[in-house]
């Protein structure tokens, strides 16, 4: 019997979130403000995440895995400060950082999540 699959916010060829097996997948976001600075579009982007969490009943706590694109490598620690100010330090997720084209060169990072989730997300 394949799992069961909630798909939230589902537009042709996309959805916001899939949730299978207690997992919300997030598609990837990136900061609307388009700030100047790496560590600003991060905090941008994980304050937008921490909106979603709240509006579908997770917490940051809760994170799996995190996913970050960036578009220059050498951006690198201003990424990380940001990361270390919002991740939640006891509870740790795995992280992927990767050079790679963020859609335009104003978007300096793109950010994607798996969470552990309850399966009612709605």
């Amino acid at each position: 019997m394949a799992p069961l699959i909630h798909r939230v916010d589902a537009k042709p060829g996309c959805s916001r979130i899939a949730v299978s097996n207690g997992v919300a997948w997030f598609t990837g976001h990136v900061s609307a403000k388009q700030e100047p600075t790496l560590r600003e579009q991060a905090a941008s982007v994980f304050a937008r995440y921490e909106e979603l969490f709240a509006l579908h009943g997770l917490c940051k706590e809760n994170i799996l895995h995190c996913t970050a694109y960036v578009r220059d490598i050498a951006e690198f620690p201003g990424f990380m400060d940001a990361w270390n100010a919002w991740v939640d330090r006891e509870n740790p997720p795995a992280l992927v950082l990767a050079q790679a084209p963020t859609g335009g060169a104003a978007y300096l990072l793109e950010l994607s999540f798996l969470v552990a989730a309850p399966e009612t997300l709605t």
